[in-house]
């Protein structure tokens, strides 16, 4: 049986089998290699084939097979495997635009034992191009020095047509790209593309997540390749998930846009699809706000009711819709960057006003009043250290971990989301209705606490998986 999904502009053809598991068979049209859309790794199974380093040709991977397809409420396609044992499900959520598509795939153990997963793709994209009259795109960022951009043809950049037919045998060679830790695109970048030199048509990607990310680029037979993107890995990232009987782990999305307009044209279109997704998550203004924020070239961080008052006057007149407070709100001591984490008003910045009574100023000017928070971490000289116990912060080898005298909030702890829900709760009876979330310092591969390998327990106390990071996208909401 074959499935159609997509439109004239972008489709792909999927065929399902008791053979074998759901396939990607076409792209835009174009016949390409049998492509598994998911890969699973996991251990004790490993790959099914030699020479493979990355995503593909997984045993959990060949092991799925159909089980059915619906259109969900929002219109996303929905394609369900399972394993050919009945102990794990996949369910590939696919979501489709005019010239760009999206997968996400979220495994569930429905077997008996537990499931140790060490790495699962968001989907696996043939590319209906030929290796050698395709370019690709890559990027790096740092700070100061973001979106630096280098376009190499796919054998200088890696992926090398060995002549794997003469062997019988896949091509090890790949194209790799990975985030580590909790900065998303610090170094290389998660957005990557081709462009067909022979046609002008372009590919262009994103792994769409708050953590560490992979994509790659892989041979499938001579002179063909894919594209397939995940999350966390073990062998990246030391990262896996045991899955007992019930538990699931869902993937960032990896969303992919194509143009007849080369590289160019396929990063407008996958432009289009974060603004449309980012239009959709409404606010209180029913549209996206002008904010002012009193940092860059301004106060730096170091504010106080004498500076404000003119700046929200000014700001107010300038049409602003909000006002953003940035950091040094909270800071006696003169240094804001250790002091961080206790999220209380300063009794020394803001004369006999307080910091109520600049936010008064702010709302009596018809803005809504915002502040910037760094909620993750604490600062080594709050008094949060001491007053939360060890086991509300992360730690490594025993040890808490400390980066730019920061230590880092555990989010799987009681205390450590006590201690938020009480700051934003305070906050918003404040008045507070936009908030401002720095992430300056980063934990490294992540948390061994709770008997997980480092990237298991960076994932799991990440921001994003906190009901905190709910309360803050709904703060305004409230206000």
């Amino acid at each position: 049986m074959s499935l159609m999904l997509g439109n004239d502009r972008l489709s792909i053809r999927l065929t399902t089998s008791d053979e074998h598991p759901v396939q990607v068979e076409a792209v835009g049209g174009i016949d390409t290699p049998l492509t598994p859309l998911v890969e699973v790794l996991l251990l004790g199974e490993g790959r099914a084939a030699n020479q493979t380093r990355g995503l593909t040709r997984t045993g959990g991977g060949q092991a799925l097979r159909y089980a059915g397809h619906h259109l969900a409420d929002d219109g996303a396609d929905i394609v369900w495997q399972r394993s050919t044992d009945g102990a794990l499900a996949a369910e590939t959520r696919i979501v489709v635009r005019d010239r760009s598509l999206a997968f996400q795939t979220t495994l569930t153990n429905t077997g008996a034992v537990p499931l140790i997963v060490e790495s699962v793709t968001s989907g696996v994209l043939p590319i209906p191009y030929s290796m050698k009259d395709t370019d690709v795109v890559t990027g790096r960022s740092s700070w100061c020095a973001e979106n630096r951009w280098r376009t190499e043809t796919l054998e200088d950049a890696g992926l090398v047509d060995c002549g794997s037919a003469r062997m019988a045998v896949p091509g090890s060679a790949t194209i790799a790209r990975v985030g580590r830790s909790t900065w998303t695109t610090d170094g290389p970048l998660p957005v990557g593309g081709l462009e067909d030199r022979m046609t002008g048509d372009g590919l262009a990607w994103q792994v769409a997540g708050g953590g560490p990310w992979r994509w790659e680029l892989d041979s499938t037979e001579p002179g063909r390749f894919l594209l397939a993107g995940s999350g966390a890995t073990h062998v990246d990232h030391a990262w896996s998930v045991t899955l007992h009987p019930g538990d699931n782990v869902t993937t960032p999305e990896l969303i992919v846009a194509s143009s007849p307009d080369g590289w160019d044209g396929a990063i407008r279109e996958l432009t289009r699809h974060r603004r449309d997704d980012a239009a959709a998550r409404t606010t209180p203004l029913g549209r996206t706000a002008l904010v002012f924020n009193d940092y860059m070239n301004t106060l730096m961080a170091d504010p106080t009711d004498e500076k404000l008052l003119p700046l929200i006057a000014a700001a107010a007149d300038a049409g602003a819709e909000v006002f953003c407070i940035d950091a040094g709100w909270y800071d006696d001591s003169g240094d804001w960057w250790p002091s961080v984490g206790e999220w209380l008003p300063s009794t020394t910045r803001f004369g006999t006003v307080g910091l109520q009574g600049v936010l008064d100023a702010i709302r009596d000017r018809g803005m809504v009043p915002g502040l910037w928070l760094e909620p993750e971490v604490v600062g080594v000289r709050s008094p949060l250290v001491d007053e939360l116990p060890p086991s509300a912060f992360l730690r490594r080898l025993g040890r808490p971990i400390v980066e730019h005298t920061r230590y880092f909030l555990d989010l799987r702890s009681a205390e450590a989301r006590a201690h938020l829900d009480a700051a934003f709760d305070r906050l918003v009876a404040m008045g507070v209705g936009f908030f401002k979330l720095d992430y300056n310092v980063t934990p490294g591969l992540g948390a061994d606490s709770g008997g997980r390998e480092p990237g298991g327990g960076l994932q799991s106390t990440s921001m994003p998986h906190s009901r905190g990071s709910t309360r803050c996208a709904n703060v305004t909401r409230r206000s």
